[in-house]
């Protein structure tokens, strides 16, 4: 993540929501990844590019499968499908609605 450093946040938010989803599924669980996937989120809000924020909140939401944690899954869901309607992005709306 350093050597990311600050200068593009898009992708900074990108490898760390790709970051949270791996150490959710093959490290520590959600509870590791969660505070991690929450800062790439608020990273993406604050940069402004709808396409980066669905990216990060797409791969919140598979870091999320099979946990208990339904409820926050489905936030995150319906986000991700409001912004791709906002955005008219086919694309994102299936990922949204897979």
């Amino acid at each position: 993540m350093a050597s990311l450093g600050e200068s593009n946040p898009g992708m900074r938010a990108r490898v760390m929501a790709g970051l949270a989803q791996h150490r959710a599924w093959a490290e520590t669980g959600w509870g590791g990844a969660s505070a991690l996937a929450a800062e790439a989120i608020e990273l993406a809000r604050r940069n402004g590019d709808p396409r980066v924020l669905a990216a990060v909140l797409a791969s919140a939401t598979y870091a999320l499968l099979g946990s208990a944690r339904v409820d926050e899954q489905r936030v995150l869901l319906d986000e991700l499908i409001d912004l791709a309607i906002a955005v008219h992005d086919n694309w994102i709306l299936a990922e949204g609605l897979s």
